[in-house]
């Protein structure tokens, strides 16, 4: 029988599994009260937080998916507004009218 190979960061059992990418999360400070929105493009967005202890303040989030959405409730933000389209170009310009005049923030990789 061959053998069934898993890219992911999941592991499973009955599978082998190869480590195709890594996550290291960078030091980093940022005073979230200073800043109306914040922009998630990925459940490591608040990861990131949680690894550098950024306090929560209360602001909207606009995440590109159910995931990230899900991550940043857990970090116990409310006001979250969750994309139609998870596709990077689309989820700019449905967000754009929202952020307009607004100090936002986007937390992204340094290295994709």
């Amino acid at each position: 029988m061959d053998e069934i190979y898993l890219i992911s960061h999941t592991q499973n059992q009955a599978v082998k599994n190869l480590k195709v990418c890594e996550i290291e999360f960078l030091k980093f400070s940022v005073d979230l009260s200073k800043f109306e929105a914040l922009v998630i493009t990925s459940k490591n967005s608040i990861k990131a937080l949680k690894f550098n202890n950024i306090k929560k303040v209360n602001l909207k989030v606009f995440s590109i998916g159910d995931g990230s959405t899900k991550e940043a409730l857990k970090y116990g933000f409310i006001d979250i507004y969750t994309a139609k389209n998870s596709h990077g170009n689309e989820f700019a310009n449905e967000i754009a009218s929202f952020l307009k005049d607004k100090k936002t923030l986007f937390l992204k990789a340094e290295k994709a």
